[in-house]
């Protein structure tokens, strides 16, 4: 057993040595960014076909003005300009050899960069190789020996942090669906809302049409066409607000109703405004929603009906919104409990570390001691 582990921990001194070798390498050669270099190569392929392009054009000029047509027979002082082009393009050749060669250059530094960060990335593989055999040799050593008090205690710890973090995370899935039901229910009593109050438009587009038909007897049948067109979008309006309103009634009570128990234990204080505010009585009858005077003439009652169903609305809108902040701040309120159990775990992984350290320190003190001097 013991020279087992000397022999491991002597392969792990081993390991290290090489790591801290390859870690102190890579600390003393920075690779310079390949994008930098490009666009270095880049700017300089740019500067050459410039040049590149000023010799073309010397060129031409040149052999334009020794070989005259026409009218460049009367260009006075020809001779003097070709000398004094062809001092130019010895420049510009010159100046092409110049930058050719920077060319050539930048091109050999993005070579030479592209083989420095290969044999960066096989380094950094290498590194992750020897870092995983020492985790593993580091491991086999500590495992070993026998667990200490305090590693025990660290370890139990931990598992009744987990024990205790499980549930909560399942509450957390099963509240961030409730919320997510409860803003759907939302949506739709709004929706509903907003149906009513386009009843409620359309009722005064029938009352306008009806002050015309009076004003306008002649017009009497285009009057009477347009009102029983408005008055059937009325119809189909309200019966959309009703059954969305219902929908929206339902599927809020679900939730409700399926609400967790253990989060009403748990959190009592947050959860206890989820039943106190209840949704009025109006919503429990189906006939609230089943309005007069849509398809027929309109009536003052269906005014007042459309009314009623809009402030019953509105209180479901105010209900739901209360109990969807609820809602989210029981679920801000578990999420919170979550990540300290979290921290919790993560400190105690640290102190598991820290006594692991110990016994492979340990561990590596004896096998010195019982190799001798």
């Amino acid at each position: 057993m013991a020279s087992t582990t000397s022999h491991l921990i002597a392969k792990f001194d081993k390991v290290e040595m090489k790591l801290e070798s390859i870690r102190i390498a890579e600390a003393d050669h920075p690779v310079r960014p390949e994008d930098d270099l490009l666009e270095e190569e880049l700017h300089a392929r740019c500067v050459l076909r410039c040049a590149e392009k000023e010799i073309s054009l010397l060129e031409k000029r040149i052999h334009r003005h020794e070989h005259p047509r026409l009218f460049h027979y009367f260009v006075c002082g020809r001779g003097s300009k070709v000398v004094r082009m062809r001092d130019e393009l010895r420049t510009a050749a010159l100046e092409k050899e110049r930058r050719s060669a920077d060319v050539s250059s930048v091109g050999a530094a993005v070579l030479e960069q592209r083989r420095k960060q290969s044999e960066l990335s096989e380094r950094a593989t290498r590194r992750k190789q020897l870092e995983s055999e020492s985790l593993s040799l580091f491991n086999s050593v500590v495992d070993a020996q026998p667990p200490t008090a305090a590693l025990e205690q660290c370890t139990t710890h931990r598992q009744q942090c987990i024990t205790e973090m499980v549930p909560e995370q399942l509450l957390l899935c099963v509240l961030s669906g409730h919320v997510e039901g409860m803003a759907r229910g939302l949506h739709l009593f709004e929706r509903a809302l907003e149906f009513y109050q386009e009843a409620l438009l359309l009722r005064k587009q029938v009352q306008i049409v009806n002050l015309n038909t009076c004003a306008e007897p002649d017009q009497r049948s285009v009057h009477t066409e347009r009102r029983l067109n408005v008055q059937a979008r009325m119809g189909k309006v309200t019966d959309a607000a009703g059954m969305v309103a219902m929908q929206a009634y339902r599927d809020v009570g679900m939730l409700l109703s399926s609400f967790p128990q253990e989060a009403k234990t748990r959190y009592p204080q947050l959860c206890g405004s989820l039943g106190a505010i209840a949704y009025p009585e109006a919503m429990m009858n189906d006939e609230l929603f089943e309005l007069p005077g849509t398809t027929a003439d309109d009536t003052p009652r269906f005014g007042c009906d459309v009314r009623d169903n809009l402030n019953v609305i509105s209180q479901c809108v105010t209900i739901t919104v209360q109990h969807l902040s609820t809602l989210e701040e029981v679920r801000t309120a578990v999420s919170a409990t979550i990540d300290q159990w979290g921290q919790q775990i993560s400190d105690w992984d640290a102190k598991i570390a820290s006594e692991r350290k110990n016994m492979f320190d340990s561990a590596r003190a004896s096998a010195i001691a019982a190799r001798g001097p």
